[in-house]
Order: structure tokens, then sequence, then C-alpha cells
């Protein structure tokens, strides 16, 4: 999913040469980029995350690293990539309650489960909802733990690693303790 300039494709295609592997990406310009970089041309689709060029269950695992955050409605995403994967799902993406001193990771949790997060962000985005960045571009509020409860209703099994050293360690590791994190979603059988 979004697989940019193709740096995780190429990890995967020289490390596991004889897997199967397709990417979407919705920017010709980076897929562009892909193929200077030596990828395929038809391992790359140029497609958009909430409409996947391919049938129900055609994947074994679909993937996303560092995708969702640059996504407006990233459920439409993750719904997506559920519909295409057989056995697994795995989001490596930011946790937005995990950055911060610990007063405020509490009370973006408190106001994300109060229901009013969006409405906060939106206040503190000065009305725009989204940020920009020169080494990120445009990125929106997103927590793995946003599509847990989505995942959850897919897979028998959602296991939660963090990807970055934790600021803390407490019982709840890593939700408020690591700002970017793994999310997999296993089907049993």
């Amino acid at each position: 999913m979004g697989c940019g300039t193709g740096r995780g494709i190429g990890y995967f295609l020289e490390r596991h040469p004889g897997l199967t592997i397709r990417a979407v990406e919705p920017v010709q310009e980076l897929i562009d980029q892909c193929q200077r970089k030596g990828i395929p041309a038809d391992l790359v689709l140029c497609a958009r995350g909430e409409e996947l060029p391919f049938p129900d269950k055609c994947f074994d695992a679909v993937c996303e690293f560092g995708v969702l955050h640059h996504v407006r409605e990233p459920d439409l995403v993750v719904r997506e990539m559920m519909r295409v994967a057989r056995r697994a799902i795995f989001l490596s993406d930011s946790n937005r309650f995990g950055g911060g001193r610990l007063p405020l990771r509490w009370a973006k949790l408190l106001l994300h489960k109060a229901g009013l997060w969006n409405a906060a962000y939106f206040l503190k985005t000065g009305g725009k909802g989204f940020r920009t960045s020169e080494g990120d571009g445009v990125s929106f509020s997103y927590s793995i733990f946003d599509s847990y409860g989505l995942l959850s209703e897919w897979a028998d099994r959602v296991m939660v690693i963090p990807t970055k050293a934790a600021t803390s360690r407490s019982w709840l590791h890593p939700l408020l303790t690591s700002d970017h994190a793994l999310l997999c979603a296993i089907k049993d059988g």
C-alpha cells in the first residue's frame, strides 16, 4: 500500500527473491522513481488504497509502512486491505498517543475516548485538519490504534509491537509509550 519510491519493495525483492509482490502507489512521479531504482514496472500499479484494483482475498498478506497518516480517511484503506487479504495485514505507522510529555499523551487519549479528538486537532491545526512538513509532506492525525477495532473484527489475533524504543515502561506500553508501532492482524488456518 503506497509504496512510495520503492524502498520496501526493494527490501523484499532483495531478501526474498521468490516472493510474489504487487504494490500500489497513487503518485506517478514516485512510481517513476521506483523504476529508476530497478523495481520492475509491472510490480507497481498507479492506484489509490481506497480502491484497490484486485479481486477479493487475492493476497496472503497486505502491508503498509508509514502510509496511513497521509490518508484523510484511513479506515477506507484498511477496509480495502481487509478485502484483498487472506491471512495477514500489517500496519506499521504512527501512534499519536505515544508522543509528547506524559500529561499530553493522557490528554490526547482522553479527548479521543470522549469523541473530541477530531475537533481538538482541527483547532490545533488552525482549521486545516492536517499538517505539512518538508520531510513528511501532508499528514493527518492517525494512530495504529484507530484501526485496532476494525482489524479485530477481521482477524483471529491482533498484536501490537513497538518499533521504537519506549519512552517508559508501564502497563500502557506501547499505547502511551511508543510514537510508532506495528499492528499485526492474523487470520488462523
